[in-house]
C-alpha cells in the first residue's frame, strides 16, 4: 500500500500537537504563574523568610530566651546584630525564633480552618435541604460576631492558654469563609454531566464527594488557604500585642511587639520593635501576593 510522501508524522511523546497545546495542567500553570515576576519575587522573599526562620540555630548562636545584664538595651553592632531588648536577650535570635513561632501559629491555623470549613462546606453543598440550612445559618451567626473580639474573650477566659490554644481558637474562627467557599463550589458542581455518571454507575454520596468534587474545587481552596495564613499571622501579632495570644518567654513576632510598645523603647530603642513589624509586614504582603497570583494561575478563564 503506497505511503502519502507529505503525510505528517504522528507526534512524538512529550511534543506539542498544535499552537496552542499547553502540556500538563502542572506545567500551564507554573508558565502562567511564572509571568507574574512580582508574585515570583514575593514567592522567593517568603521561602527566604522560611529558611531563616527554620535554619535559625545556623545563623545565631544566642539563645532566644537567654538574658545577659551587661547589655541591656545595646544598639545594633558587632556582638549583636540587631541590639539586645531590656533583658539584655538577643534580638535578631528572638526574631528569627519567633519566626518560627509565628509562621506555625499562621500554617496549623489555616489548616484547622482549612479542615473545618471544607467539611462543613462540602456536606452543606453537596447534600443540601435541612443539612444546608441548619450549617450556613450557623456559619452567619459566626460570621455575624466580631473575630477580633470573640477572640479575646475566648483567649481571657482559657487558663493557662498557650501556643496550642492560640492556633485552635484563631482556627476555628476563620473557618466560616471557607465553608462558603466550598459550598458555593459544590452547589455549582454537583448538578454536572460527570456526577450525573457516576451516579448512574453506582457511587455514593461520599465518593463522589471527595474523589470528584472535591478535586475539581481546589484552585478556590488552595487561594483561600494561602490568604487564611497571612490573616493567622496578623490575628497572632494582634492577640500577642494585646497580651493575650503567645505568651513571655517565648518570642513570637507579636509579644516583641508588644514588649517593645512603651513611649521609651519607641522613642529610643528601634530595634526592638522596627524588624518584627517589618517581618510581620513583609510575610503577609508576600503571602498577599501570592495568593492573588494563584488565583489568577488557577481561574481556568485564563487558560488559552
Amino acid at each position: 500500500m503506497a505511503v502519502a510522501r507529505n503525510a505528517p508524522r504522528p507526534p512524538l511523546r512529550g511534543e506539542e500537537e498544535g499552537p496552542g497545546a499547553e502540556g500538563s495542567p502542572q506545567r500551564s500553570f507554573l508558565g502562567r504563574y511564572a509571568r507574574n515576576r512580582v508574585a515570583v519575587a514575593a514567592a522567593a522573599v517568603l521561602l527566604l523568610i522560611m529558611l531563616a526562620a527554620l535554619l535559625a540555630p545556623l545563623i545565631t548562636h544566642y539563645d532566644p530566651n537567654a538574658t545577659d545584664i551587661r547589655v541591656l538595651n545595646q544598639g545594633p553592632g558587632p556582638g549583636h546584630l540587631l541590639g539586645t531588648d531590656e533583658l539584655g536577650r538577643d534580638e535578631l535570635a528572638r526574631l528569627l525564633y519567633g519566626g518560627r513561632v509565628s509562621l506555625a501559629v499562621g500554617l496549623v491555623s489555616a489548616a484547622i480552618s482549612m479542615i473545618v470549613g471544607i467539611l462543613a462546606g462540602a456536606t452543606a453543598g453537596y447534600f443540601g435541604g435541612w443539612a444546608d440550612s441548619v450549617l450556613m445559618r450557623f456559619v452567619d451567626v459566626v460570621i455575624s460576631i466580631p473575630a477580633l473580639a470573640l477572640l479575646i474573650v475566648v483567649a481571657s477566659i482559657v487558663p493557662n492558654g498557650g501556643l496550642t490554644t492560640v492556633m485552635l481558637v484563631i482556627g476555628l474562627v476563620s473557618w466560616p469563609s471557607v465553608a462558603r467557599i466550598v459550598r458555593a463550589e459544590f452547589l455549582g458542581l454537583r448538578e454536572r454531566d460527570f456526577v450525573e455518571a457516576e451516579r448512574a454507575a453506582g457511587a455514593g454520596g461520599s465518593r463522589i464527594m471527595w474523589r470528584h468534587l472535591l478535586p475539581n474545587a481546589m484552585a478556590p481552596i488552595i487561594v483561600s488557604a494561602a490568604l487564611g495564613v497571612a490573616n493567622a499571622i496578623l490575628t497572632e501579632a494582634a492577640l500577642s500585642f494585646l497580651g493575650l495570644g503567645v505568651q513571655q518567654p517565648t518570642p513570637s513576632w507579636g509579644n516583641m511587639l508588644q514588649a517593645a510598645s512603651n513611649w521609651r523603647a519607641l522613642a529610643l530603642y528601634w530595634w526592638q520593635w522596627v524588624p518584627a513589624g517589618l517581618a510581620v509586614l513583609l510575610t503577609t504582603v508576600c503571602i498577599y501576593i501570592l495568593g492573588d497570583a494563584l488565583r489568577d494561575s488557577l481561574d481556568p478563564r485564563l487558560r488559552m
